[in-house]
């Protein structure tokens, strides 16, 4: 264990201290076992502790006999006579009757303040009822104020117990309320957000569910339950619409193949400016490409993204190229264009003087 230090010297500028300080020092004293050696060192002891002129003091003091000089009690009680002040009673009794419990304090708080104040009020032996009279009424919680002042046989030690016991109870209910708050918050939260889930996959059936003009079949029907879904039209030959309900203003014939150029991206939308039967037969719209030992004519500067060669006129060649998958998609003005596919095409043709992509 290591050794205690003693308390620090005594201030005797501020002489209303020494009562606290010589409490300590009786500590230091019980602790260090000084208590059980000669008076005279314990005397010795108390005044180098204290400091100053504590021996100039000491010597001042009147004894009865050299064992009175050596007897440790007797030399407190001088020094507690010289340094205590002369206490106002009235003043110190009326500050203590008029304290109470403040907002942010707590009751062990107010009960040590207590005990404090009434040091020097000489209370005497109604000391421990004066403070339970005090503690009871200065309470801030006046619902417990009003519980002790009913309970019989009430005494300093119950009164403490009772108010520590129903403030420890207090807080505690307080935590819970907050924890089951945040609880019932989280547990809301969660709610409604299943709520909102529920509510749009009603919305989203209620959608489907709903019956529409339908522009593909001209019926009325329910969201993708269109009876002409899979079917062919007789006008323009592509799929998912009935001839009545077409919007392309001629025929169509489905195309076989376009040509782009090679370095174009798969996945990409193109743009035909038309797509028609061919009525104008003038030369000086139209250029002879070889293809596969079959010269084909071509309607050139049509404005178009790209060139396609119709099935009819692929099926006319003498040795067909194989057709490659195109994963392009091949918009007309009114409709969409089917892709077979494409071929390498090797031509020496100025418009088509670069290696191009035939579908």
């Amino acid at each position: 264990m290591s050794k205690l230090e003693a308390p620090q010297g005594f201030d005797f500028s501020s002489p209303a201290s020494f009562p606290e300080w010589l409490k300590r020092f009786k500590l230091y004293r019980v602790a260090t076992g000084l208590l059980d050696k000669d008076g005279g060192v314990q005397i010795a002891t108390l005044l180098y502790t204290m400091g100053g002129d504590a021996e100039q003091l000491y010597e001042t003091f009147t004894f009865a006999d050299d064992n009175e000089k050596k007897d440790f009690d007797i030399v407190s009680k001088k020094l507690l006579d010289y340094f205590n002040p002369k206490w106002n009673v009235i003043n110190l009794r009326s500050i203590f009757h008029t304290r109470a419990q403040r907002a942010d304090e707590s009751i062990e708080s107010f009960i040590r303040d207590l005990y404090k104040l009434s040091e020097h009020c000489e209370f005497a032996a109604e000391r421990d009822n004066t403070i339970r009279d005090r503690l009871v009424v200065g309470l801030l919680d006046k619902e417990l104020s009003a519980k002790l002042q009913l309970e019989e046989n009430l005494d300093l030690s119950k009164t403490i117990y009772m108010s520590r016991h129903h403030e420890l109870v207090k807080n505690e209910v307080a935590k819970q309320v907050e924890i089951d708050s945040i609880s019932r918050s989280s547990a809301s939260c969660g709610t409604s957000q299943k709520n909102s889930d529920r509510q749009a996959v009603t919305k989203s059936y209620a959608n489907y569910q709903e019956t529409i003009n339908c522009n593909n079949c001209g019926l009325k029907h329910k969201r993708r339950q269109c009876p002409a879904f899979g079917k062919q039209c007789h006008h323009c030959q592509r799929p998912n619409h009935f001839a009545k309900k077409c919007r392309s203003r001629t025929r169509l014939t489905p195309a076989a193949a376009e040509i782009v150029d090679q370095n174009m991206p798969e996945g990409e939308t193109y743009y035909l400016d038309a797509v028609t039967q061919i009525q104008d037969n003038s030369e000086p719209w139209f250029v002879s490409i070889p293809i596969s030992n079959t010269n084909i004519k071509f309607k050139v500067d049509t404005g178009a993204d790209v060139t396609i060669l119709s099935k009819n006129t692929y099926d006319l060649l003498i040795d067909k190229p194989v057709l490659s998958k195109a994963n392009i998609e091949l918009k007309s003005v009114n409709s969409d264009v089917t892709v077979f596919g494409y071929f390498i095409l090797n031509s020496s043709t100025m418009v088509m003087s670069t290696h191009s992509n035939v579908m």
